[in-house]
């Protein structure tokens, strides 16, 4: 029972990081900037439900960006404010399983990742203006996850 509690403990612990790492603010260029080039490429592929697809991520991300209104999409880096990259790849997950004692299972699970950068410096190896990762692909895609996550971001940044 005392090790369930520190596995518990644990558990909470590493939310309670990841919702504080969720919570980063929103930089000014991003605020300011009027256009954004949108971008995508696959990440890390396994053996999951639904395989990455970049094309599918950036038209679920420019869909989504077109509807908010906020930043006009442009067709070239050199026309753009801000370069909304996606990588949209899988990573294992972890589910609890209850029975002896507590184990996991691991699965595949579809993933994206939203990095924001200056498109006059866009340099994947320098660490972009913001950043949020989203997964999972029971109700809805992860692109759209993360677009309304960053949506939502620059709406309260912006108050």
């Amino acid at each position: 029972m005392a090790r369930a509690r520190q596995v518990l403990v644990a558990v909470l612990l590493a939310y309670g990081a990841i919702a504080l790492c969720h919570t980063q603010e929103v930089p000014a260029d991003v605020l300011t900037a009027k256009t954004v080039f949108v971008t995508a490429r696959v990440g890390s592929e396994g053996a999951g439900k639904y395989s990455p697809d970049a094309k599918r991520a950036k038209q679920q991300a420019e869909k989504l960006l077109r509807h908010w209104g906020r930043y006009q999409l442009v067709d070239a880096q050199r026309k753009a404010d801000l370069v909304i990259l996606i990588i949209e790849g899988e990573i294992n997950t972890y589910d609890w399983v209850y029975g002896r004692g507590i184990s996991f299972e691991s699965a595949q699970t579809l993933t994206d990742t939203l990095m924001v950068y200056k498109a006059a410096s866009f340099d994947e190896a320098k660490g972009p203006l913001w950043k949020r990762t989203e997964s999972g692909d029971d109700w809805d895609w992860p692109a759209e996850r993360v677009i309304k996550k960053f949506r939502k971001a620059v709406e309260k940044a912006s108050k």
